[in-house]
């Protein structure tokens, strides 16, 4: 099955295989054993667990992976959780609820991407939150925050771009 889709791989992790595969199974609740797939896409890669195979039939995940390559089945994605000390002005936005919030929103949105380890993100950080602060009493437009550190989003559909007078 993972073997006709080129941008695919597939591991069938079994009971005694668990610590093998730390890097895809790591803080995930697993019920062993499983299948995973690696479906590689505009340069990244997401993950797909799917759900306790031992039953399952070929034909079952030759249509699992068919869903994934049409979008049916949504990639696992990393989301930290949601902040509770958020500016009023400016959220943080989250994995899990990135597309919701931001790309589903009615208003303009504007995203910082930041890293934790970028001394550069840190310095715009302040000059960022500046620029939300002006724009507080507007309602037709939000600001965010995310950290690339501690999330993950499929990014197709994002447009970058220079807001003109900033």
């Amino acid at each position: 099955m993972c073997k006709t889709v080129r941008e695919s791989v597939c591991f069938y992790i079994g009971n005694d295989e668990k610590n093998r595969y730390d890097f895809y199974t790591e803080g995930k609740h697993l019920k062993f054993p499983v299948m995973i797939t690696v479906h590689h896409i505009r340069g990244y890669h997401f993950k797909y667990y799917f759900p306790p195979i031992d039953r399952e039939t070929v034909e079952t995940l030759t249509q699992y992976q068919e869903n994934i390559i049409h979008g049916i089945i949504k990639p696992e994605l990393l989301s930290e959780k949601p902040a509770k000390n958020d500016l009023p002005y400016l959220k943080t936005a989250i994995g899990k609820t990135f597309e919701e919030e931001v790309m589903n929103s009615k208003e303009d949105c504007v995203v910082q991407f930041y890293s934790d380890s970028c001394d550069h993100c840190t310095k715009m950080m302040k000059r960022f939150e500046k620029v939300a602060s002006l724009f507080a009493d507007d309602n037709s437009i939000k600001f965010f925050k995310f950290s690339s550190n501690t999330n993950d989003i499929d990014i197709e559909g994002i447009y970058v771009g220079w807001i003109e007078g900033l």
